[in-house]
């Protein structure tokens, strides 16, 4: 069975990023990303109504981290220091060497490959790591940048659920995505290696 220590998960490293273990300095700007209604538009989730709400759900996720449930990436800005974002594997099936990731990134810097910079480590970290087989991606299906972000990656399309979500008094469609391992490896490594024409280092790469 897959399993990982989360109590000391890898700190990952990419040319503009750091991707770390969130701390309680983290948790304005975790709120400001929170409460945007632009950011969670297609998350079909409640906006955190006070800093209060965000320090619970913090303190909640390092808790499943701590357990080896989940885990959670900070996204910081290499440097500036500057949190932006966040990327984890936060629904874990063990038995079944599969996790789902989720990403969330604040409006000022989308549009910047700055989440596809980071998902590459990250996803390199799942399979080689926590010996994940698969790794699967839930999004709106009008959600067209997460959607072509994930295809570029290499995700295939496996499924649209319709109505299958209900909030706020509406029902939902979902596209599910998934990317195996042996796919990761034989196509998205050479995309990432050509895009910055440079080699991957151990924090970055396969090993």
């Amino acid at each position: 069975m897959s399993t990982t220590n989360t109590q000391f998960m890898q700190t990952l490293e990419t040319p503009r990023l750091i991707l770390r273990r969130p701390i309680e300095r983290d948790v304005s700007k975790l709120f400001e990303m929170r409460s945007d209604p632009i950011t969670s538009e297609y998350l079909n989730c409640d906006l955190d109504e006070d800093i209060e709400q965000t320090q619970a759900w913090l303190a909640d996720v390092c808790k499943k981290m701590d357990a080896g449930d989940s885990v959670l990436w900070i996204i910081e800005l290499r440097e500036q220091n500057e949190t932006i974002g966040t990327v984890s594997f936060w629904r874990w099936v063990k038995e079944h060497y599969r996790a789902e990731i989720g990403y969330r990134l604040l409006p000022g810097f989308w549009r910047k490959g700055l989440m596809f910079e980071a998902l590459w480590p990250v996803l390199s970290y799942g399979f080689d790591r926590m010996g994940l087989h698969s790794v699967e991606a839930n999004t709106h299906p009008e959600n067209l940048a997460s959607r072509a972000l994930l295809e570029k990656i290499g995700f295939v399309l496996e499924g649209h659920f319709v109505e299958n979500y209900f909030h706020n008094g509406i029902f939902h469609d979902s596209t599910i995505y998934s990317l195996l391992k042996s796919r990761f490896i034989a196509q998205t490594r050479i995309e990432f290696n050509h895009h910055y024409r440079e080699p991957l280092g151990p924090a970055e790469g396969i090993e």
